[in-house]
């Protein structure tokens, strides 16, 4: 199992700055990976088939906000189910089973 990481970014952008840096996370979940920056550390994350998707607004006499959360479950490569049984038969091919009589 990985180990847990955890980065958050705050910090105040122009609107220009900020459709650049959503769409840097839009072409990110495009490729198969989304990379957080922050100084010298970083997360990246790999998007699963399915992703849950939490939108927020709220509007106040002074101040709005949205929140977009994005969430999806870690999927195993489709060879580790094999390494996971630790079984030397698993990687054998099995012949299939003729019925002439």
């Amino acid at each position: 199992m990985a180990a847990r990481k955890k980065l958050r970014l705050c910090a105040d952008m122009s609107v220009a700055e900020t459709v650049d840096y959503l769409n840097d996370l839009i072409r990110g979940l495009q490729a198969g990976a989304v990379t957080v920056m922050r100084e010298d550390e970083s997360v990246t994350l790999t998007p699963g088939a399915e992703i849950s998707v939490r939108a927020r607004a709220r509007a106040r006499r002074k101040k709005q906000s949205f929140s977009l959360r994005l969430a999806w479950r870690v999927e195993k490569p489709a060879d580790a189910e094999c390494a996971d049984k630790h079984d030397d038969d698993a990687t054998k091919p099995v012949a299939a089973a003729s019925s002439d009589k």
